[in-house]
C-alpha cells in the first residue's frame, strides 16, 4: 500500500511482522505504489525488499597485478626488508613468471601442481631444484591466495600441498677442526669473530650487527637483539632477543679486543671503521680455511657446530632450542643426528678401550681399541 507519512508518500508493506518503508522518488502516490511492487519482488526474490548491490567481481584481476598490490601493503608493512626482498625474489623469478596473466580465479589446485611439475624439472646453476625450495616458492604462493580471499577477490581457497623433502644434511666441525680454524691469528679481527661464532652459536649477521653495549664483561654476558641484512641493521631472524654466555677464551679474547676497538660495533672494517659486509666476511673465513688447511665452509657451519657440540654432550634440546634462538623446536632437533655417535661410542666401549694416540703432537687421535689385543681399531 502507500500512505503519507509526515506529509511525504511512502511505499508500506508488511511482511509477516515486519514493517517496511520507502518514500516516493517523485513525492507522488503513483511512484510509492510503483517502489511497493519493486521491494515485494525484491523480497520474493531474494529474501529482502531491499534490492541488494551486487557484489563486484575481483576474480577476474590478473595474479601479477594482485602480487603487486599484495608487496606493497602486506608485505612491506609486516616484514623486514630482507623478508621483503626473499619474497620479492620468489615472485619475480618463479611465480609471475607461471601465475602472472592468469585471473585470480583461474589459479587452481590443479594449476598449482602444473607449477610444482614445472619447478622440478628446472635446474638452478647445474643442479635440480630441490624440493624444500620448491616448497618456499609455494609457501608464498600459498600467502598471496589467502590473502586474496581474505580480501575478498577470491571466493575458494585453492589447496597446496608441498612436496617432501628430506632434511638437508648439516656440516659442522669436529673437534681438531674447530683448534685448527681457530689456530690462525694472522687476522685477529675474524679469528675473534669465529670463536664468538662456536662458541654462542650467533649467526654472521647477528655478529656484524653486534655493538659494544651488549656486550657485558662484567658477568660475561652478551645480548642478541640485532641482525644485519644487507646494509640495514634491524631485529633479529625471529624478532626475539636473546642471550649467549661467554666462555673463558671468549671473554678473555673479548676483553682484550675492545682495548684496540672500542667502537660502537665490536666487529668493524679495517678500511674505514664501518660496518662490515657479509661479502668480506666470506672471503675473510675463506682465506682462513685455506691458510690452516681446511675445507671450504660458511659462517653457518659455524653456528651449526656450536649447535652439534651441545646436543653430542647431552645438553636438553629445549636448551640448546633456546640458545640458539630457534622459533621451532624442529629446526632443534635437526642437530640430533649427533645422537647416533652417542649411542656408537656408548656401545663401542662394550668391546672396546678409548685409547688415545700422539698426546703430545698435533696428530692426538681418540680410538676403540679391542681389549682382544687386535689390531682392529675404529676412529671415534
Amino acid at each position: 500500500m502507500a500512505n503519507i507519512i509526515r506529509g511525504k508518500w511512502h511505499a508500506d508493506i508488511r511482511l509477516g511482522r515486519d514493517r517496511f518503508r520507502k518514500v516516493s522518488p517523485d513525492g507522488t502516490k503513483k511512484g510509492a505504489l510503483a517502489i511497493e511492487r519493486i521491494m515485494t519482488e525484491n523480497y520474493l526474490r531474494t529474501g529482502s525488499p531491499y534490492a541488494k548491490k551486487p557484489e563486484e567481481d575481483k576474480s577476474d584481476t590478473l595474479f601479477v597485478d594482485f602480487a603487486t598490490e599484495w608487496t606493497e601493503t602486506y608485505v612491506r608493512t609486516n616484514n623486514k626488508s630482507s623478508e621483503v626482498k626473499r619474497k620479492a625474489a620468489i615472485l619475480n623469478n618463479h611465480l609471475v613468471p607461471f601465475f602472472g596473466k592468469l585471473k585470480l580465479g583461474d589459479v587452481t589446485t590443479q594449476t598449482i601442481e602444473r607449477f610444482k611439475g614445472g619447478q622440478k624439472s628446472k635446474t638452478f646453476r647445474g643442479k635440480p631444484i630441490g624440493a624444500k625450495t620448491i616448497n618456499n616458492h609455494l609457501s608464498v604462493l600459498n600467502k598471496v591466495l589467502k590473502c586474496a580471499h581474505e580480501w575478498g577477490y577470491i571466493k575458494k581457497l585453492p589447496s597446496v600441498q608441498w612436496l617432501k623433502s628430506q632434511a638437508p644434511k648439516i656440516d659442522f666441525l669436529k673437534e681438531s677442526e674447530i683448534k685448527k680454524l681457530l689456530s690462525d691469528e694472522k687476522e685477529p679481527r675474524w679469528n675473534l669473530m669465529a670463536l664468538m661464532a662456536v662458541r654462542t652459536g650467533m649467526r654472521i649477521g647477528e655478529l656484524l650487527a653486534l655493538h659494544w653495549e651488549d656486550v657485558d664483561l662484567e658477568t660475561g654476558h652478551i645480548c642478541i637483539r640485532r641482525n644485519k641484512a644487507g646494509k640495514k641493521i634491524e631485529s633479529t631472524k625471529t624478532n626475539q632477543v636473546r642471550y649467549a654466555h661467554m666462555t673463558p677464551s671468549l671473554h678473555q679474547a673479548l676483553t682484550t679486543w675492545q682495548l684496540v676497538n672500542n667502537g660502537s660495533l665490536v666487529f668493524t672494517s679495517p678500511a674505514n671503521g664501518g660496518a662490515l659486509s657479509r661479502s668480506a666476511s666470506s672471503e675473510a673465513l675463506a682465506r682462513t680455511c685455506k691458510r690452516v688447511g681446511l675445507r671450504k665452509i660458511g659462517w653457518h657451519t659455524l653456528r651449526h657446530t656450536f649447535g652439534t657440540d651441545l646436543t653430542a654432550k647431552g645438553i636438553p634440546t629445549r636448551v640448546v632450542q633456546k640458545l640458539m634462538g630457534h622459533s621451532s623446536i624442529k629446526m632443534t632437533e635437526r642437530y640430533a643426528h649427533v645422537a647416533d655417535e652417542t649411542a656408537r661410542q656408548a656401545v663401542m666401549t662394550l668391546e672396546c678401550e678409548w685409547v688415545t694416540f700422539g698426546h703430545n703432537t698435533d696428530t692426538s687421535q681418540n680410538v676403540y681399541a679391542p681389549r682382544s689385543g687386535s689390531d682392529n681399531a675404529f676412529e671415534a
